[in-house]
């Protein structure tokens, strides 16, 4: 009867239920162009969003998206820009963290609240101990 179970287990796991299916923008867009500057902290959205749209796979995938991208030399904020297919244009900014520097920033609260939390131990922030 164990084994019974582990098969029910198993098949019930492998049903996959979507209660919103993946909502697919790029199916309603004649172009993009994505412009960010080197020179800024935030870009990392901005340099995997081009990664991703340029790769061969979304090229395959959407072959009437025209998709360019701009290295800006001054220090602008990142953004993109997009037509969707009825030609409405609208820009939208990119220059915000990525999930790996917001969880730099977490950990970097979280050390501060350690020390701030233990004072009678004598940590301080660049303290050797």
């Amino acid at each position: 009867s164990h084994s019974g179970w582990s098969l029910a287990a198993m098949s019930i796991a492998q049903i996959r239920y979507r209660l919103f299916p993946a909502l697919n923008t790029l199916r309603y867009l004649r172009s993009l162009h994505i412009t960010y500057s080197p020179e800024r902290q935030q870009t990392t959205v901005a340099r995997r969003m081009i990664m991703h749209l340029t790769s061969d796979s979304v090229k395959s995938k959407y072959p009437g998206l025209d998709t360019t991208w701009e290295m800006l030399g001054y220090s602008a904020p990142a953004m993109v820009e997009m037509e969707f297919a009825d030609g409405e244009r609208q820009r939208v900014p990119l220059e915000h963290f990525s999930r790996d520097e917001m969880q730099a920033v977490v950990d970097a609260w979280q050390l501060q609240g350690e020390y701030e939390y233990y004072p009678i131990l004598g940590m301080e922030p660049g303290a050797k101990g």
